[in-house]
Order: structure tokens, then C-alpha cells, then sequence
């Protein structure tokens, strides 16, 4: 009887430990999607606390909502601790060390190069929504920093390690504040990003907005050598006369979709021991060939040459496909401005899952091989408890399937005029359904003495 309850237990553990990150938060992700983020912070709040492993998922995620619910005071305080989190915790001995035996999913959780630059990005954000231009800038300066300090970690080109669309987003603050100067520096480096980077890994060209607003800026700057080379690139002469007097100018962000769920993959080793503690780890099925070295000792030797073959978890997304593919932004019945794709956070979510692959692999590797080591050591001695650690290495052998789920898919933008006195403008978004979504925007608090900034969110998607 003791037994069975104890093989019982075993199991429970097996099924809540095969549970992925959006699993055990189904009950908020469910209200999320649907946009109710009021009943989603409740649900949120009932299975995550400012503490342990999770802190900065919890941080990032309530700054989200609150940010959704258009309290975007509340949203930078949880922002801001998020921020000082990500700068001031650094991985320990202890924790990697911890890792190797039950994963990287028990470690605290320190986010992926793009969220930690989204958290400035949506502190930006929420102060200029608050009309707060001042702070705003800060924000920029820190989300500047980043990314300086990740373009400067990473010297191989293939990684992610630039963000034009941060860059784009941030200058255009930064004009908004009066730094020109700054504002330029920032979409210069965008229009540059976009041509390089962007191109090759996403497929995203620079957004005809960039090249209308870094024309423009560059002139407004008096950088007219500038000005002149970016008309002769892009082949066309963009209209850069200034704001009417009797308009408003407001720039439209538009967050589109969901951020993909991680999830994970089992896989299957088999293993080549040529001796000597010198191991080929094989997979036909990815093509992959690793060989590693494990030091032989009179404990683990038998063990070691009795090695054949070894399952672990990596992770792997899921996207959330996006209901709407495009969008246009109707100031009345002739007038439109088309948003423009500034970004596919989902894209860069893969790629930094791609670029982190080999260190990931090689973790895991280690991992199971040594948890499989230890099980065969203790099987010569104690058969019950070789059996114990046998069920337990196969309950924690799981891939880290924690991400910021609540970001969105993709980022949109354009910029309009607005005639003064005007109560409303209307996106509408497009997708399979032959009849567009309505978002209608109330802009009669927009002020016409300075740039206005508005963000319209739809976290619609419509299956993995």
C-alpha cells in the first residue's frame, strides 16, 4: 500500500511538472485574450506573488495589464521595479550550479534581450500617454543604453542584438520632448538597422513613416547632407512641409496580436562512447553530432560506459496567429494613413530562442547525462532508491517554458493630422473576414501645441 500511494505521488508530480508556464496560468491567459484585463488581474493575482523564481514575470505582467487598463501611473510602478530587477540581479555560481542538475526553470527568471528593452519602451510609453514628456525621455535615455549595451554584448552580426523598431519608437519621444538632435541620432540608427538586420532575419524593410520622418527630422535639424543622401536611398521626395495650424499631430502605435506561448519538445540521444569519458551525443532526426567530455573516476566509470541513449526537454514557441495582417487609420471618409509594421515581436521571440540554442543544448546535456550517471551509480548499490532517482529525474527534466506571454505579436505605427475640433478617428483592421474590425479613438483631448501619442491594443488571435 505504501508503495502504491508512493508511485501515486510520483505520478501527480509528473503531471504537474509536464505542466508549461501558460498551462498553469490558463485561467488568466483565458480572460487576457478575451481583453477582459480587469477579471485577468484578478486570475493573475490568485496564482503569481512578487516573489520567488517568477518576480520579473510578475512585475513585467501586472505592468501590462495595468498599462491595458489605461493606468499607466500603477503600470510604471510595477515597470519600474521590473526595470531595477533586470539591472541589479545577475546569475550566481549557485544558480547555474543548481541548473545543471534540475533545470534552468527553477532559476530566477531574468527575461529575454527584447523584454528587458520593452520595459523602458512601455515606461516611455505610459508617461507620454500621461502627457509626462519629461519622464518619457528618461525612459528613452535608459531604453538607449540597452540598447547600446546589447549591440556591444554580442559581436556575432547573426544574433538579435538591435532593435530598430525600439530605436524608431524612442526617437520619435525624443522629438516629441525637443531633443532634434537626439531624435535623429535615434532614426538614423533605425533606417540603418532596418536595412541590415532587419532585412535578413525578419524581412522587415524601413517603414515608408521612417522615411518620411527621418527626412524631415534631418532637415529640422539642419542636417541637409543628411536629408539629401536619404532621398537619393530611398528614391523618392517625401513631403516634409510642417504641421497646419489648424491641426493636430498625433502619432498611432498599434499593438496587434499576442506574443507566442513556449512550450517544449522532448528529444532523443543516442550515445556513442569511444572511451576514455569521450561521449557523441546523435540525432539523425536534427542532424546533429555533439561530443563531450566527462572525467572518469572509480564512482561513475561502470556508470558511464553503460550510457546509451538519453531524452531531455528544450524549449520551443507556439505563435498565436494574428486575426488582423494590416491596418489604416481613417482621420474621416477620404482622409487614411496606413499603419505600417515597425516590428514582429513574435519573429524576434524565435530568433532569440534560435540564437540561444547551442547554450541551451548544451545545458541540457550535461543535465540529463549526469542525472543519468548518478541513477546507474546508485542501481549498483540500492535498487529501490536507483528506482526513486530514476522517477525523479524523469519528473524534473523539463525545459524552461517561461516567457512574457502577455506581450503583443507585432508592433504598427503611423503618424496623422487631425483637424482641430475633431471628437474621433477610426482604425480599421483587416483580416480573413471580408468585413474589417472597428476601433473608433476619441482625440477631442489631443492638444494641437504639441505631438500627441496614442496606442490602440488587439490582443485578438486565432489559433496556435
Amino acid at each position: 500500500m505504501g508503495s502504491f500511494r508512493i508511485f501515486i505521488a510520483f505520478g501527480f508530480l509528473l503531471l504537474t511538472a509536464c505542466q508549461s508556464y501558460y498551462i498553469k496560468q490558463q485561467k488568466y491567459n483565458y480572460y487576457f485574450e478575451k481583453g477582459n484585463y480587469t477579471e485577468a488581474e484578478k486570475r493573475y493575482l490568485s496564482l503569481e506573488k512578487p516573489k520567488g523564481h517568477n518576480e520579473l514575470l510578475y512585475f513585467m505582467n501586472m505592468g501590462a495589464i495595468k498599462h491595458l487598463e489605461g493606468q499607466y501611473q500603477q503600470s510604471n510602478q510595477f515597470f519600474e521595479k521590473a526595470y531595477f530587477y533586470s539591472q541589479d540581479y545577475h546569475k550566481n555560481v549557485t544558480a547555474d550550479f543548481a541548473s545543471v542538475f534540475v533545470g534552468s526553470s527553477l532559476n530566477k527568471y531574468l527575461g529575454n534581450p527584447l523584454e528587458v528593452l520593452l520595459i523602458n519602451y512601455y515606461k516611455a510609453l505610459n508617461y507620454v500617454l500621461l502627457n509626462q514628456n519629461g519622464e518619457a525621455m528618461v525612459e528613452c535615455r535608459r531604453a538607449f543604453q540597452a540598447l547600446q549595451y546589447l549591440d556591444d554584448k554580442y559581436v556575432n552580426n547573426n544574433k538579435y542584438q538591435r532593435d530598430p523598431y525600439i530605436y524608431n519608437a524612442i526617437g520619435l519621444i525624443f522629438e516629441a520632448g525637443g531633443e532634434y538632435n537626439t531624435a535623429l541620432v535615434c532614426l538614423k540608427r533605425a533606417v540603418d538597422i532596418y536595412k541590415k538586420d532587419n532585412v535578413q532575419h525578419f524581412g522587415i524593410g524601413v517603414p515608408e513613416q521612417l522615411k518620411y520622418d527621418v527626412i524631415r527630422l534631418a532637415k529640422k535639424s539642419g542636417d541637409f547632407s543628411a536629408a539629401d543622401q536619404y532621398l537619393v536611398d530611398f528614391g523618392k521626395d517625401y513631403d516634409t512641409k510642417p504641421v497646419p495650424p489648424n491641426m493636430k499631430e498625433a502619432v498611432v502605435f498599434w499593438h496587434n496580436g499576442l506574443a507566442p506561448v513556449k512550450t517544449e519538445s522532448n528529444v532523443m540521444f543516442t550515445i556513442n562512447n569511444n572511451g576514455g569519458g569521450n561521449l557523441i551525443f546523435m540525432n539523425d532526426d536534427i542532424g546533429l553530432q555533439i561530443p563531450v567530455y566527462f572525467p572518469i573516476n572509480s564512482s561513475n566509470s561502470s556508470a558511464l560506459n553503460s550510457l546509451t541513449f538519453i531524452r531531455m526537454a528544450l524549449p520551443k514557441y507556439r505563435e498565436r496567429k494574428l486575426v488582423y495582417t494590416r491596418g489604416e487609420v481613417f482621420i474621416d471618409s477620404t482622409h487614411k494613413s496606413t499603419l505600417v509594421l515597425g516590428q514582429d515581436f513574435n519573429a524576434v521571440d524565435y530568433k532569440i530562442l534560435k540564437d540561444q540554442f547551442a547554450a541551451t543544448l548544451s545545458q541540457a546535456l550535461i543535465r540529463v547525462t549526469m542525472r543519468q550517471i548518478a541513477v546507474m551509480a546508485t542501481s549498483q548499490k540500492n535498487d529501490l532508491l536507483s528506482t526513486g532517482l530514476a522517477i525523479a529525474s524523469f519528473v524534473v527534466e523539463k525545459a524552461d517554458t517561461r516567457n512574457w506571454q502577455s506581450l503583443p505579436h507585432s508592433a504598427y505605427y503611423t503618424r496623422v493630422l487631425i483637424p482641430e475640433g475633431q471628437k474621433t478617428i477610426q482604425l480599421r483592421l483587416y483580416g480573413d473576414d471580408p468585413q474589417p474590425k472597428l476601433v473608433d479613438v476619441k482625440v477631442d483631448s489631443l492638444s494641437k501645441d504639441r505631438i500627441n501619442f496614442i496606442n490602440v491594443v488587439t490582443p485578438d488571435f486565432s489559433r496556435y
